[in-house]
């Protein structure tokens, strides 16, 4: 994905901008190849930049065809913010489609790959959007989990529902090795990553290798 540093900067503080670059070099010659991906991103908030790093960090843009991204959040960001935010760090112009007073589309395309970026309105520790019932290939989450931390039954949702080969990108482990290693999880990539583009300086990337 050609995504532009200069606007990229905008929004990143200078070490987590250091941080994307060296992820791109340590990923360089591993990539994460799939023709149809699905990424959930609970607990968005306005951020729509990092999930978008990080696939331009990990994906193999040869063999993507389309990606949805689900974002999830409590807080009513305005559709038409994302939009321009995207406009922006990709330079393609995309367009906005209003589903519900909850959820609207954001669809673009790069690479020749289709990128609909679906944001719902909604508690996803007290209610998944059914959505989701067909599980995700990527679970991308940054700064979230002072809010599910005790959320059992969110967690073990989680860990059930990324796909075979799917992805786990969390900034603080996500949950405890033995859970991990239980659901089929190993590391992508090298152990020791640079931590600074999340919050909780404990960025882990996971692979699941077993259903």
């Amino acid at each position: 994905m050609a995504l532009n540093l200069e606007e990229i900067k905008k929004y990143l503080y200078p070490e987590e901008f250091n941080s994307y670059l060296s992820l791109m070099k340590i990923f360089e010659n591993n990539k994460y190849s799939k023709s149809n991906i699905t990424l959930f991103y609970p607990g968005c908030g306005a951020d729509v930049v990092n999930p978008l790093l990080f696939l331009d960090i990990l994906l193999d843009w040869k063999n993507t065809r389309a990606i949805t991204l689900i974002y999830a959040d409590t807080s009513s960001i305005a559709p038409m913010f994302i939009g321009e935010t995207v406009d922006k760090i990709t330079g393609v112009k995309n367009v906005v489609k209003f589903i519900s007073e909850d959820e609207a589309h954001i669809s673009f395309t790069i690479n020749n790959c289709r990128i609909t970026l679906v944001y719902i309105l909604a508690d996803v520790l007290q209610k998944l959007p059914q959505i989701l019932d067909k599980g995700f290939d990527i679970y991308f989450e940054r700064a979230f989990e002072i809010f599910r931390a005790d959320e059992a039954m969110f967690i073990r949702y989680v860990l059930e529902h990324v796909n075979k080969n799917g992805l786990l990108i969390s900034d603080c482990g996500f949950c405890r090795q033995d859970m991990l290693k239980k659901y089929g999880f190993v590391d992508f990539g090298p152990k020791k990553l640079p931590s600074e583009l999340g919050l909780y300086n404990t960025l882990k990337i996971y692979k699941k290798e077993k259903d």
